[in-house]
């Protein structure tokens, strides 16, 4: 503890400046760029001369071009999705023909990343077609974020194939204002990626994992863990409840690893958890036991997650309505910001319909949430009792049952959306 107190104000002060005045330029850059006439990037006009170099541009030109060919048929059921789709059109046409040699180095950066951004959204779009979006797990997940990001509406939700995760391009705004200010192309929304398996797209149980993963977006939108990390610090510094963040934050006792960087990163994933706990309780470490079986309950940490054991731990504080460092936090945080209070949501729907091979009738947004955690209560229940509601003669089989529970809790959240959105027409 003596090297945390003498050690820590020195090289967190340090790092945490660099990280303040990196965000200052940046937000300063882009108000800058925004109010000039200036075209974005545009601050040198030599010419490049290199032409391997050129044709490389050509070549990166001619596999965005294959993505479009592939992609410009695709038919979606989202308006924004459309939309999106046909910004990328826009852009595409304007750009096809453009003679990469004539750019000045600085365009050919802009440019560069720009076809990067290209590939990798139209390719996102190309996994949430008509066919293929799992559009009532996102939906679920939107109405969880909206209380806390009341603007969600302007944003684009995409999902990609890739182990569960969360994203944000961070250069799209400058991206945007690029393509905005050089080739006359606007478009309305920011974008969020959230990775899913393949095998899971599909899959209404096991996404309850993306709870976490919106969790991660809501915190991004709103900095709570940025202002708790440096709060943190503060209280190290000054040795205010040292015991209590020892308690969270164990690896501080080690000397030897970037406090700064632990920090963020657990305090990150400690929000998630509670975060998507607040919506569907225990049955948000389904798959964190799965992936860590047989080491569930393992003490280890990495540098960029609390142990299991923890995080477990984490959550049932939650649920159970205890305090401790990082909850009292995160609670006080939202308060200042005039944000709620996470809080386990109540819902009145109960398990009888899916017993009965029915969909639920969902009645409130608490209600989509409260199902999942419904799906798998009769998952983990009493599978006899399917037998005995419909009068069956035989025991329904595992992959039966999870057909059947998908199909259920996908055309449950299916019907009260399109019920709301009928009352939004008719008001």
């Amino acid at each position: 503890m003596k090297f945390i107190t003498l050690t820590l104000p020195i090289f967190e002060r340090f790092y945490s400046c660099i990280k303040m005045l990196r965000k200052i330029y940046t937000k300063i850059f882009k108000k800058i760029l925004r109010l000039s006439n200036l075209k974005l990037f545009h601050l040198c006009s030599t010419k490049s001369n290199d032409s391997d170099m050129d044709r490389f541009f050509e070549f990166e030109k001619a596999k965005l071009f294959d993505t479009w060919k592939r992609a410009r048929n695709n038919k979606y059921s989202n308006p924004k999705f459309e939309a999106f789709h046909n910004f990328f059109k826009a852009f595409y046409e304007k750009i096809k023909n453009e003679n990469v040699a004539s750019l000045t180095e600085t365009q050919k950066i802009c440019l560069k990343k720009a076809m990067s951004y290209f590939q990798e959204r139209v390719n996102c779009l190309s996994n949430n077609t008509a066919t293929n979006a799992p559009y009532e797990v996102v939906e679920s997940i939107k109405l969880a974020a909206k209380t806390w990001v009341p603007d969600i509406d302007n944003y684009v939700i995409l999902t990609r194939y890739g182990d569960y995760s969360f994203s944000y391009h961070m250069e799209e705004d400058a991206i945007l204002t690029y393509i905005e200010n050089d080739y006359s192309i606007h478009f309305d929304y920011k974008t969020v990626l959230l990775a899913i398996p393949q095998h899971y797209y599909r899959d209404y149980l096991n996404n309850v994992v993306l709870y976490h993963e919106i969790g991660h977006f809501v915190d991004t939108i709103n900095r709570i863990t940025d202002i708790a990390v440096n709060d943190t610090i503060n209280h190290i510094i000054t040795k205010r409840n040292l015991d209590e963040i020892l308690q969270v934050f164990p690896f501080l006792s080690n000397k030897d690893i970037p406090y700064q960087y632990f920090l963020d990163h657990h305090f990150k994933e400690y929000f998630a958890d509670i975060f998507a706990a607040s919506f569907i309780g225990r049955n948000i470490d389904k798959y964190l036991k799965y992936l860590s079986y047989p080491k569930t309950e393992t003490e280890d940490y990495s540098p960029t997650h609390p142990s299991n054991k923890l995080r477990f731990k984490m959550i049932d504080e939650f649920l159970q309505g205890k305090n401790n460092y990082v909850i009292d936090m995160i609670q006080y945080i939202l308060g200042k910001k005039g944000l709620p209070n996470l809080c386990k949501i109540s819902s009145s729907i109960n398990a009888s319909d899916l017993y009965r091979l029915l969909p639920v009738k969902l009645s409130t947004d608490h209600d989509i949430h409260a199902l999942y955690s419904l799906a798998w209560d009769v998952w983990d229940g009493d599978r006899s009792r399917f037998k005995s509601e419909n009068n069956m003669s035989f025991d329904l089989q595992p992959t039966q049952l999870y057909t059947i529970l998908n199909n259920l809790v996908e055309k449950s959240i299916s019907n009260y959306l399109i019920k709301i959105k009928w009352q939004n027409v008719s008001k």
